[in-house]
């Protein structure tokens, strides 16, 4: 199926249904990708939640709250390894699996009189030496500074001071080495 973008000349073919089911994506996300020439990941993660598109009614997927993360991201800077100083850039498995899903999906606030994130909180478990101090680091320091949330908390949770380090190191150097 082919569907037009809302990214100006951008034609998206979307994998047929039962590709989406066998990679774990939504319509939604998977369209988000393309349409932004980020390919689909090719290995889906064991479990994944249900996206709340497929769950719930009265939510949408809005394509600008996932771009204004992704464009917060590549105002930080790699602080260590190969790509040390150069922006940090989520691969395209973050963000389907992750940045996507958390930040696209909206419902409106009748109270607040405004769309605001489904997800509230996440979980995430991810092997080691695959970024997880970064891109937590990276959405913790968005959620707390660019969210748009007044007096926003972020808890990053460790059981130990050291493991806590761990934690918060990176993060303090992603925010000392951000130019922004």
């Amino acid at each position: 199926m082919t569907t037009r973008s809302r990214v100006p000349g951008a034609e998206v073919e979307l994998p047929s249904a039962r590709e989406l089911a066998r990679l774990k994506l939504s319509r939604e996300v998977a369209y988000y990708l393309l349409s932004r020439g980020i390919k689909l990941p090719t290995c889906p993660p064991l479990i994944k939640t249900p996206e709340p598109g497929q769950v719930l009614r009265g939510v949408r997927f809005d394509p600008a709250r996932v771009d204004r993360v992704l464009n917060a991201f590549g105002l930080l800077r790699h602080t260590k390894g190969q790509w040390k100083g150069k922006p940090l850039r989520p691969d395209p498995w973050q963000v389907a699996y992750i940045l996507a899903p958390v930040f696209g999906w909206v419902r409106y606030d009748e109270a607040a009189e405004q769309w605001v994130r489904v997800i509230r909180e996440m979980y995430v478990d991810i092997p080691r030496k695959n970024g997880k101090s970064t891109l937590l680091g990276g959405i913790g320091l968005y959620m707390t500074a660019a969210d748009g949330e007044p007096g926003a908390e972020v808890i990053a949770a460790a059981t130990t001071r050291e493991q806590a380090k761990f934690v918060f190191a990176p993060v303090k150097a992603l925010c000392e080495k951000a130019p922004a």
